[in-house]
């Protein structure tokens, strides 16, 4: 009989992961592996490491088997490997690595571009995967026929179930069953004890749950996460939802599956406070995050727009949005933006009483109660900060961009 282990919600144990060594100094920044719109040139993975660093040929980001139909008996096993280096390729000068995709319709030759290429920031090694196949909103590996460069990513990434692993492999871990046994937790030996692991996340659905019977596949066995945080669907409802090991956090999303992955700025950990987990709505690259705070992680994101500038650099955490944030009026305008020295605020009709400048980490570095129409940030360093702006009991935030 197999031996699942059920979810409980938020809670950790020391013990946790032992079975695959880990490792720091590289992340997992952003993911938004299932996006609204065609996978195929919507989806966006970025690795944080250090800055001008040579990528080790043998880093990979891979994805975990974990949907337990009844037919199939993979969960557990390396699914995709998308190898990070080449032996050349360095993190970009902001220490940052995005990966994109581009498409061609091979009957048409349409070309649709992704639409994060044109604002991901600047130092920022890009890796652009020009796809070509058949029909760009199939969304689907079938309908791609080739991809340049080949390293094992074809524009759609394994959706849910599934766990995204950073690792560091003796060689390359395609087809590695980390779950030999198929009861849920990570095997105590096998090839993967010879990984190093940098970073781990999951999304569990729902459509496998234990004991779920399809006429044509049978018996359904639960859905499979193997990260250090893991993000399920509707846990209190499903009582056969399963993960790896008491040693994960976990989270729920109520009512939807997760669209979007990140660290909050510069967090190394595995407690809820250190990722954002959402679901969203609009088009990319400036996705729109519910406004219902049972699918945001943490609750301060909800309804948060993701700023164009925010690709290839820090994500901002909960304490920045702590205020509850209203959308810009038309009546505040800023500019220029980006700039290389100040920023202009018009207001036509609200009444600013003060303003902040902050960093990504919420950190503080400007405060104005008078002069409130102009901010001077010529002595800051290049890259992403926030203006908030306070008046009337509310507050409005902006990401601007220094030069």
């Amino acid at each position: 009989m197999k031996n699942f282990l059920l979810i409980c919600i938020m809670f950790t144990m020391s013990f946790a992961f032992a079975q695959i060594p880990s490792g720091s100094g590289v992340y997992l920044n952003k993911l938004i592996v299932s996006p609204n719109g065609d996978d195929l040139t919507n989806e966006y993975i970025e690795i944080r490491g250090t800055a001008d660093a040579i990528i080790p040929s043998d880093l990979y980001l891979i994805n975990v088997e974990g949907d337990g139909e009844g037919d199939r008996n993979d969960f557990g096993q390396v699914g995709e490997v998308i190898q990070l280096g080449d032996g050349t390729r360095t993190f970009g000068s902001n220490g940052f690595l995005s990966i994109v995709a581009n498409y061609t319709d091979e009957n048409t030759n349409v070309v649709t571009t992704n639409p994060y290429t044109n604002v991901i920031s600047s130092g920022t090694t890009i890796v652009t995967i020009e796809l070509i196949g058949n029909d760009v909103t199939g969304s689907s590996s079938s309908n791609v026929s080739s991809f340049t460069p080949d390293i094992g990513y074809d524009g759609n990434f394994e959706d849910w179930s599934a766990t995204y692993m950073l690792i560091q492999a003796p060689s390359n871990p395609s087809g590695i069953d980390i779950d030999a046994d198929d009861d849920g937790v990570i095997d105590a030996t096998g090839d993967h004890t010879m990984w190093t692991r940098y970073d781990s996340v999951s999304f569990l659905d729902e459509d496998d749950l234990l004991g779920n019977v399809d006429p044509n596949d049978g018996t359904d066995f639960g859905e499979f996460g193997y990260g250090q945080i893991i993000v399920v669907r509707d846990a209190a409802e499903n009582a056969g939802l399963f993960f790896t090991d008491t040693g994960a956090t976990v989270i729920e999303n109520t009512g939807s599956n997760v669209h979007f992955w990140g660290r909050q700025g510069t967090s190394t950990g595995f407690s809820a406070s250190d990722w954002i987990a959402a679901s969203f709505d609009g088009t990319g690259p400036n996705w729109e995050f519910s406004d219902n705070t049972a699918r945001v992680s943490p609750a301060e994101f909800a309804s948060y727009i993701i700023p164009s500038e925010i690709y290839g650099a820090l994500n901002p955490t909960a304490a920045l949005l702590s205020v509850t944030e209203q959308e810009l009026t038309d009546d505040i305008s800023f500019f220029p933006n980006p700039t290389n020295n100040v920023i202009n605020i018009n207001s036509k009709n609200d009444i600013i009483s003060s303003i902040e400048i902050v960093d990504v980490t919420g950190k503080i570095l400007v405060q104005k109660k008078s002069d409130l129409d102009v901010v001077d940030l010529t002595a800051f360093s290049t890259g992403l900060y926030y203006m908030n702006v306070y008046g009337d009991g509310s507050k409005i935030t902006k990401a601007i961009v220094k030069n």
